[in-house]
């Protein structure tokens, strides 16, 4: 299947590519990349409802995440 990205939407998948490559619990890599958790967090959900592929965090993270997104979304 082809996806035709706009540059905001590459920015940001780009970054949770690489976050998944180097294994990294999406917490992690925001702070490493100054970005916040919560941005990454929005843009997995956003991408994953436009039908993109979107990478899988870290087992041991993938859990936490479920549970930060959940409270951001609460608020």
């Amino acid at each position: 299947m082809r996806f035709e990205l706009n540059p905001t939407q590459a920015f940001w998948l780009g970054h949770l590519y690489y976050a998944s490559a180097l294994n990294m619990p999406l917490s992690d890599y925001a702070a490493s990349q100054t970005l916040t958790l919560t941005d990454l967090l929005m843009w997995v959900k956003w991408l994953s409802v436009q039908g993109l592929p979107v990478p899988v965090s870290p087992p041991l993270a993938g859990s936490m995440l479920l549970v930060l997104f959940s409270m951001t979304l609460n608020k």
